[in-house]
């Protein structure tokens, strides 16, 4: 085999070698993207798992308000009726002491 021939072998192998690693190499990339992509996944899952809960929380924490503040407000109605209710009656029995009585007049007095 002459010079030429083995160094031309010897180039084969080495360029053979350096596919090889690259295509090792191109596997590792491809692994590593997949993995990174798979985190940002889960880890996108996660955070908007995260905010639902957050908001479903915060929807019933916002019902609850909501109720109470229903129930102040039938509370305050109640009690407003009741103050209506003796100012109505205060001014009947005025009506009642001040009305003229019967056979008499206050307009031509």
């Amino acid at each position: 085999m002459t010079e030429f021939q083995t160094a031309t072998l010897a180039l084969q192998e080495a360029a053979w070698a350096a596919q090889h690693a690259a295509h090792g190499q191109a596997l590792w990339i491809g692994v590593g993207q997949i993995l990174a992509s798979v985190a940002g996944v889960v880890v996108s899952a996660v955070l908007i798992l995260r905010g639902l809960r957050r908001m479903r929380e915060a929807a019933v924490e916002r019902s609850e308000e909501l109720k109470q503040e229903s129930r102040r407000a039938d509370q305050r109605h109640t009690e407003t009726l009741a103050a209506f209710d003796v100012q109505h009656r205060a001014l009947e029995i005025l009506i009642e002491r001040t009305a003229p009585r019967e056979g008499g007049s206050h307009a031509g007095a």
